[in-house]
């Protein structure tokens, strides 16, 4: 049985990033893709978590070396996305790819007068897996 590509790689634009990374300039890279994240994927298009409305530009910007990426990895992404704060889906969800708890579970499980407070600490981890103190 063959497996495809994009089952092995749980994280395709980490792989996608990497060889965009070769190709364009430094600032050009820290600046517009550096910041993204990946979100989710969902049949043949690839969500791609941007930290502002205007880094969806990346799509159009960088559209020819994306595809060549996709092309070179064998990834079988007919489309790529990107998705600010507020349009993805996949942000009710942790993200990060260490657990599998969506931060609104933490209500459930936290009872008692702190439980405020533990549900704001579970939605301070952001789309892109990163933790933030609400603090």
């Amino acid at each position: 049985m063959s497996v495809s590509t994009s089952t092995l790689a749980p994280n395709p634009w980490l792989r996608i990033l990497d060889a965009l990374e070769k190709k364009i300039n430094r600032h050009s890279y820290d600046t517009w893709l550096k910041p993204t994240r990946y979100s989710h994927s969902s049949g043949g298009t690839l969500f791609v978590w941007v930290p502002r409305p205007e880094f969806c530009q990346v799509g159009d910007k960088y559209a020819d070396l994306i595809q060549e990426a996709l092309d070179n990895l064998g990834l079988e992404y007919q489309e790529v996305k990107f998705v600010p704060p507020g349009d993805d889906p996949a942000e009710t969800a942790c993200n990060c790819g260490v657990c599998d708890v969506s931060p609104g579970a933490l209500d459930a499980i936290v009872v008692g007068s702190g439980a405020g407070r533990s549900a704001a600490s579970g939605l301070a981890l952001g789309s892109d897996g990163i933790a933030r103190s609400p603090l």
